[in-house]
């Protein structure tokens, strides 16, 4: 089975669950929290795929919860 039948909606990273990651990494390489989450993430390609149908075609026509 294609790992994205597993999902039931669309996944995104979500920028602030990765700023609960980095805090904790944080911790033990202080550089880590210098760094900027938002330039790290690119979600552009997602939402072009999301314009396109692919994801719903992909996904079976299952919705989004976001």
């Amino acid at each position: 089975m294609p790992w994205c039948l597993l999902f039931r909606q669309k996944v995104f990273v979500i920028v602030d669950g990765l700023k609960n990651i980095q805090r904790f990494m944080k911790l033990r390489n202080p550089k880590i929290g210098e760094m900027s989450l938002e330039r790290l993430v690119d979600e552009s390609i997602l939402h072009e795929f999301e314009k396109g149908g692919f994801l719903d075609q992909t996904l079976g026509g299952k919705t989004a919860s976001r």
